[in-house]
């Protein structure tokens, strides 16, 4: 894939140079790319709106771009090349309209069948980039869009509006991309960040890393090592390094967050105590549940005395003493920190919200390992059908109530409804994270007990193989599974191949 992509890429640049070497010929002769190019100019000249709105769409997603999203930047635009075009078209719709319109006459953009929606074909609107020949415009355009981006994220009057995040990721996924890819700008680290943070609610890909690490550089290098905006970008990165499962990296940020925060700003400051959180959860995460309950009661010390005890951070907290007493096996008190959460949350948040939402989830495992099932089926039910509302059917977090759903089938002896609720799970995470993340590998390590609890012998070996494969790459212990793999590999050679099952929930 990557020679292939390799090849693509110079293709098109042998294909660009070409066109400009030879002079146009006639109709008949001319290829594709000559009559896009003489379609470009033609509107160019009639419409200059419309020939600025396709080069800066190249920028962004080949959907649909709406209106608001260069509306809302172009109040705080700033006089330079292209400002003109912007702001012709950023404060009148109907400019914005015909400059589509114009596109559309000369088939550079696709109107959507009974809607008044327009998109981009993809093969135009890799052309259009190219069609960029300039670097300094492409610079330019590229800046544009990622201010384009933060500023509608900034400017958003529900910042919980999941509709309106839906509609603007793929935006922000292509402006990152092409960001990623071209030199760094000064004076770019607030967009950059805004940018990070948004898309890290959804992914932990390279190109969210990539857009940290340019905020960071550009904070460092604008205000210093040890600045708040500084400090902050240094966080989410630990964030983003532990969702990806690189716990050293993850450890890194967090310390050297933790101790910036601690000179600026002192030890019980709610940013301190924050980072301080994430060490928690980072150190539960590795098995250290010593220094995770350390940490995580020095939080929750700090949050009741700043915020109270009924304050969202403070709960956050609870919350995560509730998943550690469960991991120690300690259910009683597990049970006490999940119900005061869990209270909490649907008196400041409400029922429907993602964070009361996840202590139900919670809450469901706690019945599970109880074996208390009808008590957790009721959770995972409830977890599952807000989730399914509040994130979509395919965000991580839901596909995780799915994977916990389909082992708690199986435990119950529902094969066939098991079976759908994990190989939903699976397919998912593949989507989301990729066949190797350590979450994707988990719920096939579960998918791979449910055949072998089937007597699908040939499936559970792949699915083993799979699994172990992939726990070996990652930086999270799995040791447990990899051993535990092992075993269940050979007992399929043995007489009567039932072994203990152990399953994996996602809390």
């Amino acid at each position: 894939m990557q020679e292939y992509i390799t090849h693509y890429d110079k293709t098109w640049a042998e294909l660009m140079t070409y066109q400009d070497r030879y002079p146009l010929q006639e109709y008949a002769e001319r290829s594709v790319l000559t009559t896009w190019k003489m379609s470009y100019e033609q509107v160019r000249a009639a419409k200059p709106e419309a020939a600025w709105l396709l080069d800066q769409w190249s920028f962004f997603h080949p959907g649909d771009m709406s209106h608001e999203l260069i509306g809302d930047y172009a109040r705080t635009f700033e006089d330079s090349e292209g400002a003109r075009e912007c702001a012709l078209i950023a404060t009148n719709k109907l400019s914005f309209q015909d400059s589509v319109g114009v596109l559309a006459q000369y088939s550079l953009v696709n109107k959507t069948e009974g809607m008044s929606s327009f998109s981009i074909h993809a093969v135009v609107h890799e052309w259009s980039l190219y069609n960029i020949v300039d670097d300094r415009a492409r610079e330019q355009l590229c800046v544009r869009a990622i201010r384009m981006v933060a500023r509608s994220i900034s400017s958003s009057k529900d910042p919980g509006d999941l509709q309106a995040a839906r509609k603007l990721l793929p935006h922000a996924r292509m402006a990152a991309r092409r960001h990623v890819k071209m030199r760094e700008v000064a004076d770019l680290q607030l967009e950059l960040h805004q940018v990070a943070h948004f898309m890290s609610d959804w992914e932990s890909s390279q190109e969210v890393v990539s857009l940290y690490l340019r905020a960071l550089r550009g904070y460092e290098k604008a205000w210093g090592a040890k600045h708040a905006s500084t400090l902050d970008t240094v966080n989410n990165l630990g964030l983003l390094y532990a969702k990806q499962g690189k716990t050293k990296e993850a450890e890194k940020m967090y310390l050297r967050a933790l101790r910036g925060k601690k000179e600026a700003w002192g030890v019980k400051h709610t940013s301190t105590l924050e980072t301080v959180n994430n060490l928690g959860l980072l150190y539960a995460g590795q098995g250290k549940m010593k220094k995770a309950e350390k940490m995580y009661l020095r939080a929750l010390r700090g949050y009741e005395e700043a915020w109270g005890p009924k304050h969202t951070s403070t709960l956050d907290t609870v919350n995560n003493l509730g998943l550690l007493y469960a991991k120690q096996g300690k259910m009683k008190e597990a049970e006490k920190m999940y119900l005061r959460a869990l209270r909490g949350y649907e008196e400041a948040w409400g029922p429907k919200h993602t964070s009361t939402l996840r202590t139900v989830n919670n809450l469901g495992n706690l019945y599970a390992d109880q074996d208390k099932v009808k008590e957790a089926e009721e959770m995972y039910v409830r977890a599952l059908r807000g989730k399914d509302e509040a994130l979509g059917v395919k965000h991580t977090s839901t596909l995780d109530t799915v994977n916990n759903l389909g082992n708690l089938y199986a435990d119950q002896g529902k094969m066939k409804e098991a079976e759908e609720m994990l190989i939903r799970a699976l397919r998912g995470k593949e989507e989301a994270w990729g066949a190797k993340h350590t979450s994707t590998l988990d719920t096939m390590y579960c998918l791979a007990n449910l055949y072998r609890d089937q007597g699908h012998a040939v499936r559970a070996r792949e699915m083993y193989n799979l699994a172990a494969e992939g726990y070996k790459t990652v930086e999270v212990d799995r040791k447990a599974y990899i051993t535990d793999i092992q075993e269940q590999l050979s007992i399929f050679a043995g007489p009567d191949g039932k072994v203990q099952r152990k399953r994996r929930r996602i809390r």
